[in-house]
């Protein structure tokens, strides 16, 4: 049984895909994996396969054995979250990858305390896309989800073009995502949207209806912002 895994780009498969220094350090010295030793590789786009390690004097590869293309899945989801402070983005991103999520949007809404600059922006996408890529590898997904630019939340209504689209709104008592789910017919290719630490404005629930959003609770306490995301991402994912 094969219990390694690896990301490889889709740009870099060959047959023979020679070890960066990470990798190495990674397969080698980290897991002490020998020469000959079989690990699974991935590209995150569906494709995975069987490879092994090959040393060549200093050099490590890997020799393509067997590759095969997974089907996509028959739903999607996409996880909508307001900036949240500190790095708890970055557990959404982790936690939500591994339920199943399909990509991420990101976005400014009218109580995001974070207001990033284009530097510190342009590092928070790149942590996340990396994140996104070892909760993916961790959880033995096929595909790793996509993580949109920064929008701002009047953009993102503007913008989705989802067959099926909630927003989560802890007010919300009777129209809940469980009820709203059952409504939906299959294939569900869903948009979720979770506001920040202060929750969404009335302001901004009543522009995500008026965009065709349908509020929903979750029929549990109150949660944490990132809490709420990724309770409410595992749900939908197991509904798909």
């Amino acid at each position: 049984m094969i219990k390694h895994r690896l990301h490889i780009p889709p740009h870099r498969w060959t047959d023979c895909i020679l070890l960066q220094a990470a990798e190495k350090h990674y397969l080698i010295d980290v897991l002490r994996q020998p020469s000959d030793a079989v690990i699974e590789i991935f590209d995150g786009s569906d494709r995975t396969a069987t490879a092994a390690l090959h040393q060549e004097n200093n050099q490590w590869s890997l020799r393509l054995i067997e590759s095969r293309q997974d089907p996509d899945p028959a739903s999607s989801v996409c996880l909508g979250v307001a900036l949240l402070k500190g790095k708890k983005y970055d557990e959404v991103i982790k936690q939500a990858t591994e339920v199943g999520i399909s990509s991420f949007q990101p976005f400014l809404s009218e109580r995001s305390v974070p207001k990033p600059e284009k530097k510190g922006l342009e590092n928070k996408e790149v942590r996340w896309r990396a994140l996104a890529a070892e909760a993916a590898r961790q959880s033995c997904r096929t595909s790793i989800p996509t993580i949109e630019s920064l929008k701002t939340f009047q953009a993102v209504l503007k913008q989705d073009q989802s067959p099926y689209k909630a927003i989560l709104h802890a007010g919300i008592t009777k129209a809940t995502l469980h009820n709203w789910l059952d409504g939906l017919a299959p294939p569900r290719h869903t948009t979720l949207l979770v506001g920040p630490e202060g929750g969404f404005s009335p302001a901004e629930i009543e522009q995500a209806c008026n965009a065709g959003f349908e509020p929903v609770g979750l029929e549990l306490p109150i949660l944490r912002a990132q809490t709420a995301a990724v309770v409410a991402a595992a749900f939908i994912c197991c509904r798909k």
